[in-house]
């Protein structure tokens, strides 16, 4: 049977005389069930969901990168009139990259896929700029994955590459071009004073030669102590903003790439690059550039240490990599959990080119990557919980598309697990269970609590109003159901944990999987629905005589101490591994 193809939830693109075929699970937002229910319709098999299929293309991926990155960065160097190493502009735009390569696979993949296994009588396409697929920055495009806008104009040139002739356009545009981005106003008067502080006032008492820590992922307080063992007077460095810069083709007509005439993914994603590539990176670089040369940061520091600033902060990465270039010691601080775990995390920028890489406990290179402790929990000694308290579900962040497999569908799975998990607990249990939303669910459409109240108009929800710290306190028992930064966090604390997702251990490394089989065999970790349902209806009223048994404490022990390390005097433990340079 023939069907009309529908690529995103936007209605405008839309037919409903006739049987579609909807891309994805995405298509069906569940604000309008109402809508799409009513009609014929089929959604597309899923692409990369096989665990198997997913690190086969991990794999691909990762060595198509280091392709790409020599080209870019040979191009890059050519459009700015620079001769900067490979290792420069990976610390520019690795990241980006990655996800570019990722996301744009996965579109690829999904169509070619559903060009092969179904009939389509036709689709729409709006009217577009292709440069619109160009975000202004590196969180510009993470945001955009999950745009309907962005992925139509996606889909409509993957179809335009593969040849087909069944599109219809329509006199529509498919973006708003008036459309800015929202600020944040600063808040209250005193928020901004505090700022100006920071930004102006403090700088004045710090040396040229001062280390350079920014956005640490350690406590304030243990941020401010590792400076004074440091022997400077502490700073708080804040991350500055970039502005917006217009689209010049002009520019981009220079962005040479490779041409093919072959009819496959590299080839697509070559043709398609320089429309695509932020503008920061294009238009943008050699303004921030200068504003990294006239910046009041140190200008030659001791070293330079972070744990977040090397992903999406455009301003810091222009200027570390211009540091890094001069020879200044760069320094990584693990932020949360994958690194050393998750396959696919291996070769991740802020790993192959730090100086030193600080870990939360594993190592794979005794000379680059140097364990620590976690860095979030430095400051607590034990976690606070409450033995005959509650049942806490903290719950996975709604898929963000950037993976090669179809991370959409994977979470509507995912969804359905949890709804399984949360009708098979014991009513007395499920009356004391309270689900915490993760924080960036109010950023995707897709409707947490409203589903949660259709399984259960009692349901108790927690919107990220509460602090999870004080959550945690009124639990007897917290029940991770993603491999999560929390789950390092709680172990560390020796709170009550235990855990469950779908196929089980096929996201780790190879050496991460005996760890975590140790947790199955204790009871921490759970592979479904039905057994940890049934291991905590059997140990409810007993919970601390399970965790604090030897069996488990000693699992417990060695798992943290493998990823989750806790150390006396943590703070001193980065004075010795920063001073020994």
């Amino acid at each position: 049977m023939k069907r009309y193809l529908i690529t995103t939830a936007d209605e405008r693109t839309w037919i409903f005389d006739r049987p579609v075929l909807f891309l994805g699970q995405w298509c069906l937002r569940y604000d309008r069930k109402h809508v799409w229910s009513n009609l014929k319709f089929e959604v597309a098999v899923p692409y990369g969901v096989n665990p198997i299929i997913k690190k086969r293309d991990l794999d691909y991926l990762n060595d198509l990168n280091e392709v790409f990155l020599s080209e870019i960065s040979g191009m890059m160097n050519k459009l700015h009139s620079v001769s900067h190493s490979n290792q420069y502009w990976n610390l520019v735009l690795g990241h980006w990259i990655q996800r570019y390569l990722r996301a744009f696979y996965n579109r690829y993949k999904t169509i070619e896929q559903a060009l092969d296994r179904y009939e389509i009588s036709g689709t729409v396409s709006l009217e577009f700029d292709l440069f619109e697929l160009a975000s202004n920055d590196s969180i510009g495009f993470i945001f955009n994955v999950n745009k309907d806008f962005w992925n139509h104009i996606l889909n409509v040139e993957i179809l335009k590459f593969f040849g087909v002739k069944f599109i219809d356009y329509k006199n529509e545009l498919a973006y708003e071009k008036n459309t800015k981005r929202q600020y944040v106003d600063s808040g209250a008067v005193w928020k901004r004073f505090l700022l100006y502080t920071i930004n102006n006032i403090l700088p004045l008492f710090s040396r040229k030669s001062d280390a350079f820590l920014i956005n640490t992922y350690l406590p304030f307080r243990s941020e401010i102590f590792l400076q004074l063992k440091l022997k400077q007077f502490p700073q708080i460095w804040k991350n500055r903003g970039i502005p917006e810069w217009d689209i010049n083709e002009e520019s981009r007509s220079l962005l040479n790439f490779p041409i093919s005439t072959r009819q496959n993914f590299e080839t697509f994603a070559w043709r398609t690059l320089s429309k695509v590539i932020p503008r920061c990176f294009v238009e943008g670089y050699k303004d921030i550039l200068m504003d990294s040369k006239k910046i009041n940061w140190p200008q030659k520091p001791r070293f330079i240490f972070t744990s977040n600033s090397f992903d999406t902060d455009e301003l810091f990465k222009v200027w570390l990599a211009e540091k890094v270039s001069q020879g200044i010691p760069y320094f990584v601080g693990q932020h949360g959990n994958n690194y050393g775990t998750l396959y696919g995390s291996q070769n991740l920028p802020e790993i192959i080119d730090s100086d030193r890489f600080i870990t939360w406990g594993w190592s794979r290179n005794t000379r680059k990557q140097i364990p620590a402790f976690v860095f979030t929990k430095c400051n607590e000694s034990k976690g606070v919980y409450d033995p005959v308290g509650d049942l806490l579900l903290i719950e996975f962040p709604p898929a963000i598309r950037l993976g090669p497999e179809d991370t959409w569908f994977d979470f509507t799975k995912y969804f359905d697990e949890q709804v399984d998990f949360y009708k098979k607990l014991p009513e007395k249990i499920r009356k004391r269970t309270i689900i915490r939303l993760h924080n960036s669910s109010k950023h995707y459409s897709w409707f947490d609590e409203e589903r949660w109240k259709d399984v259960d108009l009692e349901v108790k929800i927690d919107s990220y109003q509460s602090k999870l710290k004080d959550l945690i306190a009124k639990s007897r028992l917290v029940v991770h159901s993603y491999d999560s930064t929390g789950i390092l966090e709680t172990l560390n604390l020796n709170i009550p944990t235990i855990c469950f997702w779908r196929n089980e251990f096929a996201h780790l490394v190879e050496e991460a999987v005996p760890f975590y089989e140790k947790l199955k065999e204790v009871g921490i970790f759970h592979s479904s629905p039905r057994g940890i349902v049934e291991f905590i209806s059997k140990n409810w009223d007993t919970i601390d005589l399970w965790w604090f048994s030897k069996d488990v404490q000693d699992v417990r022990l060695i798992f943290c101490d493998q990823y989750a390390r806790k150390v006396k005097n943590p703070i001193s433990v980065l004075e010795k591994i920063f001073l020994g340079i």
